[in-house]
C-alpha cells in the first residue's frame, strides 16, 4: 500500500472523531442559542454520522494494522503482543506512532 494512503488511513480516525467533538460542541450550541430546529437537527445528524463514521474506522485501520504487525518480520513475539495490545487499548493514539515507527520506514 502506498505510504502516503496508509497516513491518511492512520489518522483518519482522529480526525473524524474531532469533526464528531466539534459537532457535539455545535448541537449543544444549537440547541441552547436560537437556531433553528431543522439546523440544530442537521448538526445532529452531522454529529451522528461522524461519530459512526470514526468508529468504523478506528475499527478498520485498528484490524489493518493488526494483521499488518503479525505479518511484518521485523517485529519479534512479544514485541507483536505489546503493540496488538496497545493497537487495541490507545489505538487513535497509537495508530500515526505505529505508522511512523513501522510504515514510513518500509
Amino acid at each position: 500500500m502506498n505510504k502516503a494512503l496508509s497516513c491518511i488511513l492512520c489518522f483518519l480516525p482522529g480526525v473524524l472523531f474531532t469533526i464528531a467533538l466539534v459537532m457535539i460542541g455545535m448541537c449543544s450550541i444549537a440547541t441552547e442559542g436560537t437556531m433553528a430546529g431543522s439546523v440544530s437537527a442537521i448538526f445532529i445528524i452531522l454529529m451522528l454520522l461522524a461519530s459512526l463514521l470514526s468508529v468504523i474506522a478506528v475499527y478498520a485501520v485498528m484490524i489493518w494494522l493488526m494483521i499488518k504487525t503479525f505479518k511484518n518480520p521485523n517485529i519479534t513475539g512479544g514485541v507483536k503482543v505489546v503493540w496488538t495490545i496497545m493497537l487495541y487499548a490507545l489505538n487513535m493514539l497509537v495508530f500515526p506512532i505505529y505508522w511512523f515507527v513501522y510504515i514510513r520506514r518500509e
